[in-house]
């Protein structure tokens, strides 16, 4: 039979032409007549679940392919349609599963991408940070400057003042100033 004449045949006649272990041409014609005759509906039900162009075509090229596979299990009573959207509609789920799945990796690998973005930009910024206080500790007047390290080391204003012989209000007047001129540097 002439390929072009198996678009005359109903699917019943098809199915048993996929079936023929015989005529390997034979059951290519039929399957490639059921592709011309359903590839359009099932690409309208791809298209409803809003799938892209390659997606929808890759979801029907799939519905045809597992026909193939299951061509031995068909019947002359098997119902193409509803058991092509059937095949179809797995496979639509399974594409945006995958969509959604590859779209949620893409938002991670961005969201690390940023993360890493700005923790290297933060980890900058605090190494500049620190080095602009250093220099401004270091323009500190000594007297001063021994206080204020006193006091990031944890030395309480007591102990300040009794270690460098100075008064507890001499040591919270020269902590301020050191503050003061610490802000006014970092600007």
């Amino acid at each position: 039979m002439h390929p072009k004449s198996y678009a005359q045949l109903p699917d019943a006649d098809l199915v048993a032409r996929l079936q023929a272990d015989t005529d390997p041409r034979g059951a290519e014609a039929a399957l490639s007549a059921l592709y011309d005759r359903y590839s359009g509906q099932l690409d309208q039900v791809a298209r409803r679940f809003r799938l892209d162009t390659s997606a929808a075509a890759d979801v029907v090229t799939g519905c045809f392919y597992e026909l193939w596979l299951q061509r031995a299990r068909l019947g002359p009573t098997t119902a193409l349609p509803a058991l092509l959207t059937t095949i179809a509609k797995r496979r639509l789920i399974d594409a945006l599963r995958q969509q959604a799945v590859r779209a949620q990796a893409e938002g991670r690998y961005a969201d690390r991408q940023s993360v890493h973005a700005n923790s290297t930009a933060h980890a900058l910024e605090e190494a500049e940070l620190g080095n602009r206080l250093a220099e401004g500790i270091e323009r500190l007047p000594q007297a001063m400057r021994a206080v204020y390290e006193r006091s990031q080391q944890g030395q309480s204003v007591q102990a300040i003042a009794g270690a460098l012989g100075l008064s507890p209000k001499t040591v919270e007047e020269q902590l301020r100033r050191a503050h003061q001129r610490l802000r006014a540097y970092l600007k």
